[in-house]
């Protein structure tokens, strides 16, 4: 069993703290560059060369931005505008095909989230586990434990105890597809929302993950 604490080694954590800092200066320039293409668009209208060359590099700039916010998410340093959501609203919003779904969750159940995010979190662990899993069901469970909001997924899994520990590593997969960012972008978020993540080998080749949140 591996909790938060485990998840980040010191090496790990300086990576964090990397990564969170380039993604901060990347994003300022990026902003910049972006908005002098704006301006360049406007300035070369109705030449349609110029536009598509600016409109490539445009798109460029976007799928470097977006790399670099994954970056920002994964140090767990991004700040969200928190509000109080009713936790079903984000449960609702998952696809859960094939899953076989157990909710134990009061109606009245609020957390501090940024919706959206925790959407993406909650959905990239079920993505995860429907592909280690591609012709089998995997367990989602919600509820309260300890007086937090618990979000659980058990699956089956070829994991060994001391892989157990890279699971959140970017890009670390036992399979030929990787998911790149995803898990290591899940930690980050959970983090952000002051939460915290549980990693269990259980019998049978299970692998259960469980993201804990305040309720408020």
């Amino acid at each position: 069993m591996l909790q938060q604490d485990a998840l980040c080694p010191p090496a790990l954590q300086r990576l964090k703290g990397l990564c969170g800092g380039l993604s901060h200066d990347i994003n300022n320039m990026v902003g910049v560059i972006l908005a002098y293409l704006d301006l360049l668009k406007l300035e070369t209208e109705g030449n349609e060369d110029a536009t598509t060359y600016l409109d490539r590099i445009t798109l460029a700039c976007r799928k470097f931005h977006e790399r670099s916010q994954a970056m920002e998410e994964f140090s767990g340093c991004r700040q969200y505008a928190m509000l109080p959501v009713q936790a079903k609203l984000i449960v609702n919003q998952l696809k859960l095909s094939r899953c076989v779904f157990e909710d134990a969750l009061p109606s009245h159940s609020q957390v501090l989230a940024e919706p959206g995010k925790l959407t993406f979190a909650f959905q990239e662990l079920v993505d995860n586990a429907l592909e280690a899993e591609p012709d089998g069901n995997p367990r989602v469970w919600v509820g309260v434990k300890n007086g937090d909001f618990v979000f659980q997924v058990v699956n089956r899994c070829d994991l060994k105890e001391e892989q157990l520990e890279r699971l959140w590593d970017p890009y670390f997969s036992t399979r030929s597809r990787t998911r790149g960012m995803g898990l290591a972008r899940v930690l980050g978020v959970v983090t952000s929302h002051k939460g915290q993540v549980e990693t269990v080998l259980l019998e049978g080749q299970r692998l259960s993950v469980s993201v804990a949140l305040l309720l408020c």
